[in-house]
């Protein structure tokens, strides 16, 4: 049995994500803060590779209280982000291995299709188009 009433209520409108930077142990990663109506309590969650912070704070937390609890936890995302490898960034001009054969990868954004690869006079190519 459902009650007419309940289907006539919406869902409040959520509020806009906060996105800013924050630096950890030399890092500067994106953080992204997510007022929820269901946190009862502040999260904070390192996206997946150590790309980024999450924190979810419950409705009406003051911002300051979100720069107090990033301070005390500094040390831990130290911690957990030591264990994460830099990536390398990806970009025209460094060499990544390929079957253990460094490529050096060339953008060519007039073209369109596949990835391909290719060998120039200074060695193997990875051609990316687009």
């Amino acid at each position: 049995m459902t009650l007419g009433f309940f289907r006539n209520l919406t869902k409040p409108e959520p509020k806009p994500v906060v996105e800013r930077e924050h630096c950890v142990a030399g890092r500067t990663l994106p953080l992204k803060i997510v007022e929820s109506a269901r946190a009862r309590r502040l999260t904070l969650r390192i996206d997946s590779g150590g790309q980024g912070l999450r924190i979810t704070v419950p409705p009406g937390l003051r911002r300051g209280e979100v720069e107090k609890f990033l301070d005390r936890h500094q040390d831990w995302l130290e911690q957990r982000l030591a264990k994460v490898p830099m990536r390398p960034q990806v970009r025209p001009g460094i060499k990544i291995p390929i079957r253990g054969v460094p490529h050096r990868i060339v953008h060519e954004p007039a073209k369109r299709g596949t990835v391909t690869i290719a060998r120039d006079e200074r060695g193997p190519l990875l051609i990316i188009h687009g």
